[in-house]
């Protein structure tokens, strides 16, 4: 926020919140909470609205990053994957499909953030992205 960097400052809040904090919880209650229950559809649910999130952000982040954008698409995809199976509309053998998916998407979160800090210290491209 210090930079004017609004765009960062949005995605990484909202989206901590909506696809890491939420989800964790509900499945660390049990644990946390015995005798709590959650019935895991709704957490299905729950992805399911978070996929079509990130499919939404797509359109802006096209215009800011192109592979941001194809990484949110993607994110849609593995996430909804990963809804429908927890509310029982999809078989669990699809789990695996998502599970290479979030591969890539762990890949790409991994190499951009590098690629910046190696540029900047550089002062020139050395780690291209589009």
């Amino acid at each position: 926020l210090r930079r004017g960097d609004m765009w960062n400052a949005i995605q990484t809040g909202a989206f901590g919140v909506l696809f890491g904090l939420v989800p964790g919880i509900a499945l660390l209650l049990p644990a946390v909470a015995p005798g709590v229950t959650i019935d895991l559809r709704l957490l299905g649910w729950y992805l399911m609205y978070v996929a079509l999130v990130f499919l939404l952000m797509a359109i802006p982040a096209y215009k800011v990053l192109k592979s941001l954008a194809f990484t949110y698409v993607i994110v849609f995809v593995a996430v909804g994957i990963v809804g429908t199976v927890t509310a029982g509309y999809l078989p669990p053998a699809l789990l695996k499909v998502a599970g290479w998916l979030y591969l890539y998407i762990g890949l790409w979160f991994l190499y951009v953030p590098m690629a910046l800090i190696v540029n900047a210290i550089f002062g020139k491209i050395v780690l291209p992205i589009k």
